[in-house]
């Protein structure tokens, strides 16, 4: 498996400093899976290939994998929308 950030800088990067949490409790499956599900769908197929490759580095390295670890699904707002016909509410 192949990712843009390695456990141990997704829990450096979370975490506060005094917090402590083991780098294990990370697993490269999970990052896997939330890079198919949050980056690939908005880079596309061919920009995220290459950056797994290493291209565009200093991209990835200042401002994916610097909010990657940050990013919380549930407080985007487009997550607690809803429609009921023509209106969109959030919930």
């Amino acid at each position: 498996m192949q990712t843009l950030i390695t456990p141990t800088v997704v829990v450096a990067r979370a975490f506060a400093d005094g917090e402590y949490v083991a780098p294990e409790t990370v697993s490269e499956a999970a990052i896997v899976a939330a890079q198919e599900t949050y980056l690939r769908p908005v880079t596309g197929d061919a920009l995220f290939e290459r950056l797994l490759a290493g291209d565009h580095a200093d991209f990835t390295d200042e401002y994916l994998a610097a909010q990657f670890p940050l990013y919380d699904p549930q407080a985007n707002v487009l997550n607690r929308c809803s429609i009921d016909g023509k209106l969109v509410q959030t919930r």
